[in-house]
């Protein structure tokens, strides 16, 4: 193999990995809880997805969007403006009627499309950098997975 070809192929490599760039340390967003299979088989209207700034400071998620895995279409968009207040969380619900024992959600969006298997979603600043990820239920994409397995 010629280096031309060496260096395109380590090239379109370098621009095919996502970084995560969760934050152990609490000092950004993170997608704190999904409920992508709700019990009782009802799809539509029980899903939800939320968010949490842990830090003390408020966070512009301006721009920012929720993507699924494997999807470039957003899930959700956060338009212009969008502040998360410190120890915060966000509620983006099912586009349908959301169990009453859950808040108002901040955002209503089609959330019931989210599989219940083998999949995630990612959080993803106005940079285009995933802030967070997490993937459930077999998920082969090491990407969305955090820490290590369980034994």
């Amino acid at each position: 193999m010629n280096a031309s070809k060496l260096i395109g192929i380590v090239v379109l490599l370098l621009l095919s990995i996502t970084l995560a760039y969760a934050s152990p340390a609490g000092n950004n967003v993170v997608i704190s809880e999904v409920l992508y299979n709700p019990t009782g088989g009802a799809e539509s209207g029980a899903e939800w997805i939320e968010l949490y700034n842990p830090t003390s400071s408020p966070i512009n998620i301006s721009l920012w969007f929720i993507q699924k895995q494997n999807s470039v279409a957003a899930l959700q968009n956060f338009p212009q403006g969008t502040i998360m207040p410190a120890n915060s969380h966000l509620l983006i619900g099912d586009d349908g009627t959301l169990p009453a024992s859950l808040p108002t959600p901040d955002f209503i969006r089609e959330v019931s499309t989210l599989s219940n298997s083998a999949s995630g979603i990612a959080l993803v600043n106005s940079q285009l950098q995933a802030v967070d990820k997490v993937g459930w239920s077999g998920i082969s994409d090491t990407n969305f997975v955090e820490g290590s397995a369980k034994s």
